[in-house]
C-alpha cells in the first residue's frame, strides 16, 4: 500500500446525489465517467495491493456502503451517505470470485468495515513504512496503528508470488543494464508505479 491523493469530484458524482440513493442505481456512463478518474488518480494501480488495473477498475466502498450511518471509529460520511461520498470510493483490482481462489483485493475485502484494521489509501498514516522482501512478502511498521492486518490482507500467496516475479525481473534488468538505463527505469517508474512499494524496497527510491 501506498498514500494516494485524490482529484477533484467527477461532476457526474456530483450530480447524482441529487437523484441517487447509492451506486447501484446510477447509470452506466456516471459510473465509467467515475471510474475514469479514479483510474487517473491512483495512476492505473489497485489502491490496496498496487497491481496494475484498467479503466474496469472495481469501486470499492472502504466504508461499506450498506447499513452503516458510521464507520467502527466513529466516523460519519460528510453527506450522510458511504455509498456516494467521493472521499469513500476507491479503486480497487479485480479477481476471482469464490474463495481460495478470490484474490481480487475488493473480493477479499467484501463488504466489511475494515477501517480499523486496514489502512485508507487516502488517509495513510505518514509514520507508516510498508517493506518488501524477495520472496514478496510484505512487512508494515507503523508506531500509530496496528499494522497487522494489512500484513495479512496483502501477503496472500498470489500476491507474494506476483511480486516476487516482479522481483526477478527487476533484478535481471538491474544485473545487465547501464546507469543511464536504471535512471531510465526510475523515471518511467514515476508514470507507471504499480508495485512501487516493491520497487522502492529494492533501489531505496
Amino acid at each position: 500500500m501506498r498514500a494516494l491523493s485524490k482529484g477533484p469530484e467527477p461532476q457526474d458524482l456530483t450530480d447524482a446525489r441529487e437523484s441517487k440513493s447509492d451506486w447501484s442505481s446510477l447509470y452506466s456512463s456516471q459510473k465509467n465517467s467515475i471510474r475514469q478518474q479514479i483510474v487517473a488518480d491512483q495512476n492505473a494501480i489497485c489502491a490496496f495491493c498496487e497491481g496494475p488495473v484498467s479503466e474496469t477498475i472495481d469501486v470499492d466502498h472502504f466504508h461499506p456502503q450498506q447499513g452503516h450511518s458510521r464507520c467502527i471509529n466513529g466516523k460519519k460520511p460528510d453527506d450522510g451517505n458511504w455509498s456516494l461520498t467521493w472521499s469513500n470510493l476507491v479503486g480497487t483490482c479485480d479477481g476471482p470470485h469464490i474463495a481460495p481462489e478470490a484474490t481480487g483485493c475488493n473480493r477479499r475485502k467484501k463488504n466489511d468495515d475494515l477501517c480499523d484494521r486496514l489502512f485508507d489509501p487516502y488517509q495513510f498514516p505518514t509514520d507508516a513504512l510498508v517493506v518488501v522482501h524477495r520472496d514478496g512478502s510484505l512487512r508494515v511498521t507503523c508506531p500509530s496503528m496496528d499494522p497487522s492486518f494489512t500484513e495479512e490482507f496483502l501477503n496472500h500467496l498470489a500476491l507474494r508470488e506476483k511480486r516476487a516475479s516482479f522481483i526477478a525481473e527487476i533484478e535481471t534488468f538491474a544485473s545487465t543494464s547501464t546507469v543511464d538505463e536504471l535512471l531510465d527505469l526510475v523515471g518511467e517508474r514515476r508514470s507507471t508505479p504499480f508495485f512501487e512499494s516493491t520497487f522502492r524496497s529494492l533501489f531505496g527510491t
